[in-house]
């Protein structure tokens, strides 16, 4: 009985994180207590999990496999639908013994009643590959939850509003008013305004929930799987995008190729941030010149917001120290500026006398042969 209260109470400390992992159930037709406060929703994450398994877990009458095909029939895309708990308390059960349930892999999200009454409250599952979209107008928060091994989703083609405002946060949401975003555009460049960035470069993040606050209209694609950084070339002259080394993994370098025009001056920036890092935790970022001159930068305090250098490099490399166990995020932006011109251009201009030159002293050389003849006869 002391083992059942012990249980009991460690369930309800996990319950009030709102994720109630599936393999922290007990089973043998225990009732285990949602203690949720009325009305709330919950969704259902678990890819990669039996359905068989899942048809023998009930809520409410309904067995865990249907609440996780849950689709919103208005959506093109994953966008799913809840189980709406509204007027009693709700209890998870199963007949199966405790060692099936603990080798499941997925888990169930519960909200807040605040978040369950909220029509631009949307959840989506990354399964399958989808278009994420906003209306013009309005306040969203999305939340994704993804249960593939590596909890990888990839974020790509992306297009925002010039009114539009989007900031990516790890796990779930609160009614709380957030501060700790990963990412977010428009970006506050160091020692600059406010900017939107047209470009966001492809990124992906390993988060099994995470979610973004949005305003008025946003696109772009998700998809589950990683998009390994190391590599890639950016798409814009002005540009942004996201970086993170997941918790309990050796940190690996990463190279970038900067898309620049040499006729214009500007900057590179890092906003940096970390989870769970020692205090010795450094980031290194070589910035890399057309002339095989670089400039580096180490930095000891990763919490620290960010800096800049007053220039565009041709690429920059990333790297970390003493990050294994923890979880290191890093946007970069390319901020092009004034238009300076280059020595390029001059060459360019002055190609055209040189070859006019040329085309004269063939012409000179003709006449003087033809007086020379003239001369002779």
């Amino acid at each position: 009985m002391l083992i059942l209260l012990i249980f009991f109470l460690l369930f309800q400390l996990s319950d009030s994180q709102l994720v109630i992992h599936l393999n922290s159930l007990k089973g043998e037709n225990f009732q285990n207590l949602i203690s949720s406060t009325l009305p709330y929703s919950l969704y259902v994450s678990a890819n990669e999990d039996s359905t068989e398994i899942l048809k023998q877990i009930f809520v409410q009458g309904k067995n865990l496999d249907e609440i996780r095909d849950l689709k919103n029939s208005k959506s093109t895309g994953f966008l799913l639908s809840p189980l709406k708990i509204q007027s009693s308390s709700a209890h998870i059960s199963s007949s199966l013994p405790d060692y099936q349930l603990a080798s499941l892999k997925g888990f169930i999200y519960v909200t807040t009643t605040k978040q369950a009454l909220d029509d631009s409250f949307l959840v989506y599952d990354v399964a399958q590959r989808q278009t994420i979209r906003t209306n013009h107008t309005g306040n969203y928060t999305l939340v994704f939850l993804n249960t593939n091994p590596t909890y990888s989703s990839t974020i790509s083609n992306w297009t925002q509003g010039s009114s539009s405002t989007a900031k990516m946060y790890k796990g779930y949401p609160t009614d709380l008013l957030e501060d700790s975003f990963l990412f977010s555009n428009p970006v506050e460049p160091v020692g600059k305004d406010l900017k939107l960035f047209s470009v966001v470069e492809k990124f992906s993040v390993r988060f099994p929930i995470f979610y973004f606050k949005i305003t008025n209209s946003l696109l772009f694609q998700i998809e589950s799987g990683s998009f390994d950084l190391d590599g890639y070339s950016t798409a814009g002259y002005d540009s942004t995008g996201f970086y993170m080394k997941p918790r309990n993994e050796k940190p690996k370098n990463f190279t970038i190729t900067c898309m620049k025009d040499n006729r214009y001056n500007g900057s590179t920036g890092i906003l940096m941030s970390g989870s769970n890092l020692p205090t010795d935790a450094t980031l290194r970022i070589k910035f890399n010149a057309d002339d095989s001159s670089f400039s580096i930068i180490e930095i000891a305090d990763i919490r620290i917001p960010g800096f800049a250098v007053n220039m565009i490099y041709s690429s920059l490399t990333v790297s970390s120290n003493n990050t294994d166990d923890g979880e290191v995020y890093v946007q970069y932006y390319i901020l092009q500026d004034q238009f300076v011109g280059t020595t390029s251009t001059v060459q360019q201009t002055t190609m055209i006398p040189v070859t006019t030159t040329k085309g004269s002293n063939r012409g000179y050389a003709v006449w003087v042969l033809i007086m020379f003849l003239c001369m002779i006869f």
